[in-house]
């Protein structure tokens, strides 16, 4: 999920260097992958940075 914001249901404008990274990030929202994480657990903590 993106979440880009809005105003009044229709996109935000956005400063110049904010648009080129809101454009990016579908490309990048394709890419992730999704894993089990728990901040109590070390081992996940490793996982997630590897």
């Amino acid at each position: 999920m993106v979440v880009l914001p809005t105003q009044e249901a229709v996109p935000a404008p956005l400063a110049r260097h904010d648009r080129t990274a809101a454009g990016e990030l579908p490309l990048l929202a394709d890419h992730v992958r999704l894993l089990d994480f728990d901040p109590r657990d070390p081992d996940a903590c490793a996982a997630a940075d590897e």
